[in-house]
């Protein structure tokens, strides 16, 4: 039983509020699940003109999943995400969680070392990279890390037909030696479900690095 004495912030909760919040859901995939079954039709992700329904992105997830678990991928490791802000984070997130792996975000501003050092403190196993960050940064360190795969992808994916906005007008089609594409790896298992995993409370999701920009005390 909760008291003031072991947790003394209950003392200025209003009777309003709760001391406890009964959970909705047992993990964040369970979530996914429960809003693709809800409001799968429904846009789950808007890209410029584009849009991903949470159908979409169940089906892309689970294509990937397979795709990962395909590339050695197993339960319990994790997977980095090198990305900019694209559909293909939330994907490469869910894909994670589907596989029964921990993803792990790893900011896009970061050079060399410090990509390394996310890889290698987490030991990652994965890598899912925007195609230009793979080309200038990563691909020089995931050879001395515990990378045993990496899935490349560009932010011209997902964009509408036709549509090239400035901010990714220059973008060219980069593929890289001993990579796999994303949406090729998707659509070579379209239609698979990736074998069930059991996620529950206590099994951690993300693993997230400070970037360091707050404090120097955020980034010891």
């Amino acid at each position: 039983m909760s008291t003031t004495a072991d947790r003394p912030w209950l003392s200025l909760y209003d009777e309003s509020a709760p001391p406890d919040i009964e959970l909705e859901h047992e993990s964040a995939l369970a979530m996914f699940a429960s809003s693709v079954q809800r409001a799968g039709d429904r846009p789950a992700i808007r890209y410029y003109d584009a849009e991903l329904t949470w159908n979409d992105v169940d089906r892309l997830s689970d294509a990937l999943a397979v795709g990962l678990a395909d590339l050695g991928v197993a339960p319990g490791e994790r997977v980095g995400l090198y990305l900019q802000n694209v559909p293909q984070f939330v994907i490469g997130m869910v894909a994670a969680w589907k596989a029964g792996a921990i993803m792990v975000s790893i900011n896009p501003m970061y050079k060399a070392r410090e990509v390394k050092e996310i890889l290698d403190d987490s030991g990652a196993t994965a890598l899912i990279a925007l195609e230009s960050l793979y080309g200038s940064v990563a691909k020089d360190v995931v050879g001395d890390t515990a990378v045993k795969a990496v899935v490349t992808t560009s932010p011209l994916d997902f964009l509408a037909d036709g549509e090239a906005p400035g901010s990714v007008a220059g973008v060219e089609r980069e593929r890289h030696d001993g990579t796999h594409d994303l949406l090729e790896l998707a659509r070579a298992h379209e239609g698979e479900t990736p074998a069930p995993v059991e996620l529950g409370p206590d099994d951690v999701a993300f693993l997230t690095y400070t970037s360091g920009t707050t404090s120097a005390a955020t980034s010891a």
